[in-house]
């Protein structure tokens, strides 16, 4: 069994309102939204200055203390499920821990951004490859699912978009992006390609907290470089 044991959840249907906005032209990407119950609009924010900020990380490291000096914490599995070398990060995964990585040193108030990462499917049974925000309200999951073959969103590890057309490829590099807007919500890339969005619900802060890259389910991957932006 895979070990996000809400995979099956489903969010009430009076919740979700689903449309579809033009892609590439001719491809419609599906936009999920989380709306209020009693059909609230939009949320209005405060008027505050939100900071600039760029980070970016090539993994030019050639030990963990040297990536634990750049900022990066073990958030998941113990150390000797990651390794550095050759200006890449490892992150391996069992069916007991699955290896990952964090990043915070965000300032506050980052509401709208932009994360990138590339990686690749480098052993073990499935070729998922995932990068995780963690905002203020919440935590996003954005997930090239080899175990289901779907890009998969998920919420606080709550599946709130799902859609077919991922196949794993050992060795392949891809690079998943995923935009957060602060009355826009989330949209989510895979190589390039926009592959759907997500408006959660009114009032949601999506400031950004941290960045994390993690292994998914058995699945063990090599990351070349992650990028987190202010927009």
């Amino acid at each position: 069994m895979r070990s996000i044991l809400s995979i099956n959840t489903v969010i009430p249907a009076f919740l979700i309102a689903v449309s579809l906005a033009t892609l590439a032209g001719s491809v419609a990407a599906p936009v999920f939204s989380l709306a209020s119950p009693t059909g609230s609009s939009s949320p209005v924010l405060p008027s505050v200055k939100h900071p600039r900020f760029s980070f970016r990380d090539d993994f030019n490291y050639s030990s963990l203390a040297e990536l634990q000096g750049a900022g990066w914490t073990f958030c998941g599995a113990p150390s000797s499920y990651t390794t550095v070398g050759g200006g890449l990060m490892n992150l391996t995964s069992d069916s007991t821990y699955h290896a990952s990585m964090c990043y915070s040193g965000i300032p506050p108030r980052v509401a709208s951004w932009t994360v990138s990462a590339a990686g690749r499917w480098i052993g073990n049974s499935y070729g998922s490859i995932e990068i995780v925000v963690t905002a203020a309200s919440h935590v996003y999951r954005w997930d090239a699912d080899g175990y289901y073959n779907q890009f998969i969103l998920l919420r606080d590890d709550v599946i709130v978009f799902r859609v077919d057309g991922y196949t794993p490829q050992l060795n392949v590099w891809h690079t998943l992006r995923l935009d957060a807007g602060r009355t826009s919500g989330l949209s989510m890339y895979f190589d390039g390609l926009q592959i759907g969005s997500f408006v959660d619900v009114p009032k949601t802060d999506y400031g950004m907290r941290d960045v994390e890259l993690i292994a998914g389910y058995l699945s063990n991957e090599s990351w070349d470089w992650i990028t987190a932006d202010s927009a």
